[in-house]
């Protein structure tokens, strides 16, 4: 898994995450939240799995709040 990190500290998912991965989100609501990465969806967006409450949700969410989950 790679990202970048910007000047203001906002990470960026490039193009090189693969279905599975894992990725935990660094900012907004569910900051420290933990899902599996299943694909981009669009410039902005990633479609992945979360795991909420013992379950996985499917969910879209901004790119810029993914992290590799190392």
């Amino acid at each position: 898994m790679v990202a970048a990190t910007a000047n203001d500290g906002i990470t960026v998912v490039d193009g090189s995450l693969k279905k599975g991965d894992p990725v935990r989100l660094v900012s907004g609501p569910r900051a420290g939240g933990r899902g599996i990465f299943e694909r981009l969806d669009g410039r902005k967006c990633v479609a992945l799995l979360l795991s909420l409450m013992n379950c996985s949700v499917r969910s879209k969410i901004c790119r810029y709040v993914l992290a590799p989950a190392g």
